[in-house]
């Protein structure tokens, strides 16, 4: 009889490991990192995934195990195998995917997104943006198995996500969610209710009881806005997931910063795909900062949910359709430091608190002045350079050059209409109520006006605009690199004919330098290599406490040297 190491069962959803056997205990921890490290009974869920694993464990370390449980841990594997190999045969170049009844027909590529998704049921579509990810998703939603469906979006989508519909499956009966309050569905002339909800996610938390009667499958627009689970909006999507057969996240921008905020969204699409949250930590986070558990190899983690079928993020060129590079030009200019002199007591202060040097600070309240640094100077920063980036603007739009202008501030929107006010600039920010979004996007794609003032966070799935713009202008930054590449990717996506070009404002002072720092950029780039062509490649990564600490040293520096900040 052959030696075992020990003994395996199932019980509850979760497979039970006891070894009799040290080395081979801990040799199952580095196969298998979200074993943990404690002692005594391993406990792991069950998944396709780890049934694999233990079956391939088995081969080299035999475990005593009942027959009906190798049958469940062999049906497994084989579910898994055969899943694997679907994965991969369904985004194979020659694979011809199922035909699906929209007024106008998918591209091949969406046809196979939609396919996965449906297949899968649970799937983040990652997708660059300008390929459609609206479009996949309603080719999904032509199945019927996925309705009634709700599609959760930013209040700014809504309109956008009716005319989609209407576009491309008018057959289906749609309706926005108008109100927080609950209310009685309306019927159509058929006497049927809604096929789709489209629903903000502000009213979702209201709603969320009601629909999880109604859903068969959800749709998260711009699921990066999942990322919190401390938020009211995640614990009602995580809830309304629970009970949904379809779930499918769209979001281009990167979320893989922090392993808590991606296991929030995929854990919210695929409940239990990466295991509890304590496995997901030890397998792919073995490091935390400041109470939060980093990536330590986003690419790896990337490929393993691509793998799993958890994610797909097609890029231009892999479905034919690459674009020209934007380009990225970084311009100097010079800033009216009076604004900065109006702050710099509170900033001093603030510094002070942050550095830990006032009497008795705790972390939390240097957190709370940190913060309070980012927020006075980063809208001291805007209004000091505003006019500058006021005056470029106006010699691109004196060009003949449509130009959308990025910012963060009102106080920065109101110099620059007052600045360019005879270019009719026309508004898309905060203030903006979403019909009068979609009005200022109308003016602008149809020639109203050449100049549209965008919010850095406002934009999101907004299209259209590259039929009439190719420069984009950052008269204010953002602390994230991916927030720039998609507000980049207002304008480059498949209409646009030419390069697009993006101006980054840059100021000497004020928290400019800090903040490109933190993207990434060489301050040998910003000051050797002004206005010349370059990518923005990340450099290297720097916390943005860690910035706002440089920046309080800055101005503590530059008043004991008897200099305002």
């Amino acid at each position: 009889m052959s030696r075992t190491y020990g003994k395996v069962w199932f019980r509850d959803g979760r497979w039970n490991l006891e070894f009799t056997a040290l080395h081979a205990r801990e040799h199952f921890r580095r196969l298998v990192p979200k074993a943990g490290k404690g002692h005594g009974i391993i406990q792991i869920r069950s998944t396709e995934e780890t049934s694999l694993d233990i079956h391939w464990f088995m081969q080299r370390y035999a475990l005593e195990i009942r027959s009906d449980d190798l049958q469940v841990l062999k049906d497994a594997v084989k579910a898994k195998k055969a899943r694997d190999e679907w994965i991969s045969d369904v985004q194979a170049p020659d694979y011809v995917p199922r035909q699906f009844s929209l007024s106008k027909p998918p591209r091949k590529y969406q046809a196979v997104g939609a396919e996965i998704w449906l297949a899968q049921r649970g799937l983040l579509c990652g997708d660059d943006l300008g390929l459609g990810k609206t479009v996949t998703a309603i080719t999904g939603l032509t199945d019927p198995n996925t309705l009634p469906a709700v599609v959760v979006v930013p209040p700014n989508l809504q309109s956008h996500w009716m005319e989609k519909l209407a576009e491309f499956v008018p057959n289906l009966y749609a309706h926005q969610v108008k109100q927080s309050r609950v209310y009685e569905l309306p019927k159509n002339r058929e006497g049927r209710t809604p096929d789709v909800l489209v629903i903000s996610y502000a009213k979702l938390n209201d709603w969320v009881s009601f629909l999880k009667k109604y859903v068969s499958s959800v749709v998260y627009d711009e699921c990066q806005h999942l990322r919190r689970d401390d938020s009211l909006k995640y614990k009602a999507a995580r809830s309304l997931s629970s009970v949904a057969d379809y779930r499918l996240g769209l979001s281009a921008t990167t979320i893989a910063n922090y392993g808590g905020e991606m296991f929030n969204v995929i854990d919210c699409l695929v409940p239990g795909g990466l295991g509890d949250r304590s496995e997901f930590y030890a397998t792919w986070c073995p490091r935390s900062f400041d109470n939060k558990h980093i990536v330590s190899d986003p690419v790896a983690l990337g490929d393993y949910l691509r793998t799993e079928g958890f994610m797909i993020d097609r890029k231009l060129k892999d479905v034919g359709r690459e674009l020209p590079k934007a380009n990225w030009i970084y311009h100097h200019i010079e800033s009216h430091v009076g604004e900065l002199d109006k702050v710099s007591g509170s900033a001093s202060e603030l510094a002070e608190i942050i550095l830990g040097r006032a009497h008795a600070v705790t972390r939390d309240q240097q957190r709370s002045a940190a913060m309070q640094l980012d927020t006075i100077l980063r809208q001291a920063t805007g209004i000091a350079k505003a006019n500058a980036v006021a005056k470029y603007v106006e010699m691109l739009l004196d060009s003949g050059e449509p130009v959308l202008l990025f910012g963060h501030h009102h106080a920065v929107y109101e110099i620059w209409k007052k600045e360019l006010a005879e270019f009719n600039p026309q508004f898309f920010t905060g203030r903006e109520s979403p019909k009068m979004k979609q009005e200022s996007k109308r003016k602008f794609i149809e020639g109203e006006s050449d100049l549209l003032i965008m919010a850095l966070r406002s934009g999101e799935g907004v299209d259209g605009l590259e039929r009439r713009c190719r420069v984009a202008v950052f008269g204010e930054l953002d602390w994230t690199w991916a927030m720039h590449n998609q507000c980049i990717g207002r304008l480059r996506r498949n209409e646009q004919t030419d390069q697009v070009v993006a101006y980054f404002m840059i100021s000497d002072e004020g928290i400019d330098p800090e903040m490109c720092e933190i993207l990434g950029v060489k301050e040998a780039q910003l000051k050797g290599l002004r206005g010349e062509v370059r990518d923005l490649v990340p450099v290297r990564r720097i916390d943005r406490m860690d910035a706002l600490r440089k920046v309080a040293e800055r101005y503590l520096s530059k008043r004991q040297a008897g200099v305002k900040a």
